[in-house]
């Protein structure tokens, strides 16, 4: 009983796509800083809580990205290829 060895590999798209919700981000982030009323970022800062959010938003987008559009290229290869995904073994 041989197993397969093949994966599925991620869109490139969603790898760009990525980049750019992380650039954005980033950008927010600098903005962020850049306008902080005090000397230092605290835990309990606004600014603080606005990154943390910032980051949280981001990374959803990013895997929410990259899950959408892998399945749309699984999705694809399923039907020029006719192959069964659960197959019992």
């Amino acid at each position: 009983m041989s197993k397969s060895t093949q994966f599925i590999s991620l869109s490139g798209l969603s790898g760009i796509l990525a980049g750019i919700y992380a650039l954005l981000g980033a950008t927010y982030v600098n903005f962020l800083i850049n306008n902080h009323y005090g000397r230092y970022i605290t835990l309990e800062s606004k600014t603080f809580k606005l990154i943390l959010l910032t980051a949280f938003i981001v990374l959803l987008l990013s895997v929410g990205t990259a899950y959408i559009l892998t399945a749309k290229k699984l999705k694809n290869w399923v039907k020029k290829f006719g192959i069964q995904l659960l197959e019992e073994f």
